[in-house]
């Protein structure tokens, strides 16, 4: 009996002992493997401390690089040249197409003003021409100067309709034809004894022909206009009147045949 009492104890007792030695053996496996994370964790770590991943984008230039069209900006052209400024006193400064008497009568600046001269020109007779700023034509600045000095009693071209919208305006009709063209006459003073009459030209001379229309008296400032037909080139038409130094002055009127303008010009009978 007690044999198999103390067999018992030393089974119990090596069974107990095995136990043991197998706890310690797992906690020793345990802490290996924490040992193991620990230290690839710490390995890991140190690995990205090392080589530091960039949270930023590449960097950029400050200044984006120009295209092709902004590199390659054409040259802007040269201002236009200004011009000058001239001043017209007569509103029937006759206007032409062109640098010439042999472009077209445009018509007339209608307003006594400073205008523009954006270019010049000189025609083969010597004549000097500005091109207005307007666009509408060119005046021949010689005669703008002259005109602009001379004592000018009358005026004559055809009318425009700054003039025919004015209140002292006399006016006459001598023919109401579709053909019809408007004749204008300014005066610069005071006259008397305005004559408008037919013109009797035989190719040297001018003789005065039966009358038209007369005014007694027209103030400075006033104008005569008078609805006429011409009748081919050699239509004429003569208008007299008398100044405030009692000299009496005559003017024939006539058509250019070379471009269609009024032609005015003092005379002596």
């Amino acid at each position: 009996m007690k044999k198999r009492i103390t067999v018992c104890l030393i089974f119990a007792l090596a069974l107990g002992l095995c136990a043991c030695g197998q706890e310690s053996a797992g906690g020793d496996r345990l802490h290996t493997r924490h040992d193991r994370e620990e230290s690839a964790s710490e390995s890991t770590q140190g690995s990205s401390q090392d080589v530091p991943q960039s949270t930023t984008k590449e960097s950029i230039d400050d200044e984006p690089e120009k295209t092709t069209t902004e590199a390659a900006q054409p040259d802007e052209p040269a201002p236009e040249d200004p011009g000058y400024l001239q001043r017209i006193v007569r509103p029937d400064q006759s206007i032409y197409a062109g640098p010439g008497y042999d472009y077209g009568f445009v018509g007339v600046v209608e307003k006594t003003a400073t205008y523009t001269i954006v270019e010049e020109k000189k025609d083969d007779e010597g004549n000097l021409w500005g091109r207005l700023k307007s666009g509408i034509g060119w005046v021949d600045l010689n005669d703008v100067r002259k005109r602009n000095e001379a004592r000018e009693v009358v005026s004559g071209n055809y009318a425009d309709n700054t003039l025919l919208k004015q209140d002292n305006v006399h006016q006459c009709v001598v023919d109401d034809s579709e053909f019809r063209e408007l004749l204008a006459f300014r005066f610069y003073e005071d006259v008397t004894n305005v004559c408008f009459r037919w013109l009797d030209w035989d190719g040297e001379t001018r003789a005065e022909g039966s009358m038209i229309f007369h005014i007694p008296e027209v103030k400075a400032g006033e104008a005569f206009v008078a609805g006429v037909v011409f009748y081919g080139d050699m239509t004429m038409f003569s208008l007299s009147c008398v100044d405030g130094d009692g000299v009496t002055h005559y003017y024939s009127v006539s058509v250019s045949g070379r471009n269609g303008s009024l032609v005015f010009t003092e005379y002596q009978p």
